[in-house]
C-alpha cells in the first residue's frame, strides 16, 4: 500500500478502458495509484502528478493518456514560464 492510505492498482478489476490505459501508462513508465476516493492517480519521478476518474465519462481516458503523453519535466516546464 502506497502512502496515505493509497494502494498500487493493478490492471484488472477495472473497466475495459481503464485497464488499457493503466497498461499503457505502466509502458511509459508511469505509476499509477488508487486515491480511495474513486480516483486514480499517475505520478512519474520528475514529472507533476496526473489525476483520472475512476469511472470515466465517454472520452475521458482520452484526454488523460494525451496530458501523459505530452507531459513535460518540471524542470523543463518551470523554464519556460520564467
Amino acid at each position: 500500500m502506497a502512502k496515505g492510505g493509497r494502494s498500487e492498482v493493478g490492471d484488472r478489476g477495472q473497466n475495459k478502458e481503464a485497464t488499457k490505459l493503466i497498461r499503457w501508462a505502466r509502458e511509459q513508465g508511469w505509476h499509477v495509484i488508487y486515491t480511495g476516493a474513486m480516483h486514480l492517480r499517475f505520478t512519474k519521478p520528475g514529472y507533476a502528478p496526473i489525476t483520472a476518474s475512476g469511472t470515466p465519462r465517454s472520452g475521458s481516458y482520452k484526454g488523460t493518456k494525451s496530458k501523459m503523453a505530452h507531459a513535460k519535466p518540471i524542470e523543463e516546464s518551470t523554464q519556460q514560464n520564467a
